[in-house]
């Protein structure tokens, strides 16, 4: 589940709206992604195909929203409800590389906020929304209401979140950082592999596994391509924003290198993020392999303070205003410190 996608524009627009104090913006940003991590943590596997970023997100930014616009109980209730009423979105966006893929983030956080501001004008929804008759657990996914609920307020599920190192799904990480390790390793040149065999739960062949086709997408193609992942960092040891620009999606080089990649599925392996196994085969070194159990960026493998800022500064030196390096470095202070900040209109004051 990607939380903070969601969570993130709609408290930080709500709050700039209600002139909301870097304090209550965190606040509320805290209750809707620990409710979209704690629906997510509830729900039974196999997933049936719904895009749980898209569906649990409207009721995180009903929770978020509701929480900076003040309404009690009763009235979030009603928020959340209403937010469920709207709640959609499909894996099929996912596994067909077009543009509507972003949409699954930016219709929920529109949703709850919609949901809150109707509900802070008295408007009614149904209350049962998860265990009900038609609530969530009928209708989209089976789970556990108490687990949903468990030491709720107490233990905070949105702690467990991790930061992408790279700019595509996370279901290609594994084998990139597979990638970029034996490169680095051996030193190999790209014209020094002759082939690559990536092992993946069924899972991550669902969702990344099929044929790279930069045609109409590109970007979407890029991000959504184990193939493309593993031949970019083969030939450019590196996957920033600028390796899924439509000019590197198609860039001949890169695409020379995606046939050599294979997919071969473990399923014994149940896994979302990993493990992967990248196995390469070289004239000089015979057969060479790296395997990579945990994705970067969780627990197991954390990203540094070095790469969490060199990241942040890539991301805001390449928008449609990019930051100057100075920009940049005032707004990871003010972001560093946001719960000081009396006004969150100001956040972005001075930047351009």
């Amino acid at each position: 589940m990607h939380v903070n996608i969601v969570g993130l524009p709609a408290a930080l627009a709500v709050a700039q709206w209600q002139r909301a104090s870097g304090r209550e913006f965190l606040c509320a940003l805290v209750a809707g992604c620990d409710l979209m991590c704690r629906i997510g943590a509830s729900v039974a596997l196999p997933h049936r195909g719904f895009a749980y970023t898209s569906v649990a997100g409207a009721l995180g930014s009903a929770a978020a929203s509701a929480r900076l616009l003040g309404l009690d109980a009763i009235a979030t209730r009603h928020a959340l409800g209403l937010a469920y009423l709207q709640a959609a979105g499909t894996q099929q966006a996912n596994i067909e590389p077009t543009l509507a893929k972003r949409l699954l983030a930016a219709f929920p956080a529109r949703a709850g906020i919609l949901a809150a501001r109707l509900a802070q004008q008295g408007l009614t929804a149904p209350a049962e929304i998860f265990e009900g008759a038609f609530g969530f657990y009928a209708l989209y996914q089976p789970g556990d209401p108490d687990r949903l609920l468990h030491r709720l307020g107490e233990v905070f599920e949105s702690d467990a979140l991790s930061i992408k190192r790279f700019p595509s799904c996370g279901c290609n990480h594994t084998a990139i950082e597979a990638t970029l390790q034996l490169m680095a390793r051996h030193q190999l040149l790209p014209d020094q592999v002759e082939s690559i065999e990536v092992t993946v739960s069924p899972y991550i062949d669902r969702i990344v596994g099929g044929r790279y086709d930069p045609t109409d997408d590109p970007q979407v193609a890029a991000q959504f391509s184990i193939r493309y992942s593993v031949a970019c960092a083969l030939v450019r040891r590196r996957l920033g924003l600028a390796e899924i620009e439509a000019d590197a999606a198609r860039d001949p080089a890169i695409n020379a290198q995606v046939p050599k990649v294979s997919v071969r599925i473990e399923p014994t392996w149940t896994g979302g993020r990993g493990p992967v196994r990248v196995r390469m085969k070289t004239p000089h070194l015979g057969v060479i392999e790296q395997q990579v159990d945990d994705v970067p960026g969780s627990d197991a493998s954390p990203l540094t303070q070095a790469q969490i800022d060199e990241k942040f500064d890539e991301c805001f030196g390449r928008g449609v205003r990019p930051l100057s390096g100075t920009q940049q470095k005032t707004l990871r202070a003010r972001v560093a410190g946001i719960d000081q900040l009396d006004d969150l209109r100001g956040l972005f004051d001075d930047l351009g």
